[in-house]
């Protein structure tokens, strides 16, 4: 299991690569939003199974937590962008 420290800043660098994509950054297509998505969603899944108790719980599930909203912020961007092209 990797250490919580290098989970966390992974998570932390995902999240600023979604955040690129919710924001319309220039540049960041939708197909690399969904791939952000999908990164931050697997990511938050090992956090939760490897540090759901324990020291670093608390910690994990606020991080979690914000992720999740970062995924649901892109996630509607994503609807409204898709519904604007069909």
């Amino acid at each position: 299991m990797e250490p919580f420290s290098e989970l966390k800043q992974e998570l932390v660098e995902a999240g600023q690569r979604l955040r690129l994509f919710t924001l319309g950054q220039r540049g960041v297509s939708q197909k690399a939003g969904v791939t952000a998505i999908a990164r931050l969603r697997e990511l938050c899944e090992r956090i939760k199974d490897g540090f759901s108790s324990g020291e670093q719980a608390r910690e994990a599930l606020t991080a979690v937590t914000l992720a999740k909203g970062q995924i649901l912020a892109a996630e509607a961007r994503l609807a409204l962008l898709r519904k604007g092209s069909s």
